[in-house]
């Protein structure tokens, strides 16, 4: 018998398992998230989020997390040291609330220079 992911589990890329666990753990290869599958409050926080980006960001990724919450992540390169850029980084609960917002910089050889929380709730 095939398995059945719920449309929410589904948008989340769990499995059927995790699903109906509550969402253990992404499953590798998961379904992708665009800004389009998004509704409510975690649509109007990912809208904020890119706004909240600097021009030259790259496209941002979209991942679910256990619970219903959602991962907001763009990089931006460097303007002024070649190989080196900024991931910005956004996670939300299930009902759309930020927990925490943060960039993590990094140098060319892919070491972290510096992580900035700018946002971070209980």
């Amino acid at each position: 018998m095939g398995s059945f992911v719920s449309m929410a589990g589904a948008l989340r890329g769990f499995s059927a398992a995790e699903d109906a666990a509550g969402g253990l753990a992404p499953i590798a290869g998961g379904a992708e998230i665009t800004g389009d599958d998004l509704t409510g409050g975690a649509a109007a926080n990912y809208g904020r989020f890119l706004k909240s980006l600097p021009a030259s960001a790259e496209e941002p990724t979209i991942t679910g997390l256990p619970g219903g919450g959602f991962k907001f992540e763009a990089d931006v390169p460097a303007s002024n040291i070649p190989g080196s850029y900024a991931t910005y980084t956004k996670e939300i609960d299930g009902d759309g609330v930020t927990t925490t917002f943060y960039r993590t910089t990094y140098a060319p050889d892919g070491s972290v220079v510096n992580v900035k929380v700018k946002v971070t709730y209980p």
